[in-house]
């Protein structure tokens, strides 16, 4: 059943989407009995994490807040040289 936040529907497709790739990435990074232990609250911090960024992102068109590539490829490289890497 799909999400009514703010008079819009969130489609239960962008959670699946995002708690797959959650999935993905934690399977990835973890050992398997660290994995297992937290499989079970990703697809609620799944979920979560796409309330809060379609409220962030309606705030932002609210004020008419808008952020250039540039800014984001910018802030993407000092957290690279932050922490040493994509990795």
């Amino acid at each position: 059943m799909a999400l009514l936040l703010n008079g819009e529907y969130l489609k239960n497709e962008v959670i699946d989407q995002e708690y797959l790739s959650y999935q993905k990435h934690y399977q990835e990074q973890m050992p398997r009995d660290k994995y297992e232990q937290i499989e079970p609250s990703l697809y609620e911090l799944a979920k979560e994490n796409v309330i809060k960024r379609h409220l962030i992102e309606a705030e932002a068109q609210k004020k008419n807040i808008t952020i250039e590539n540039q800014e984001i490829d910018l802030e993407f490289d000092r957290m690279k040289e932050y922490y040493g890497g994509e990795e």
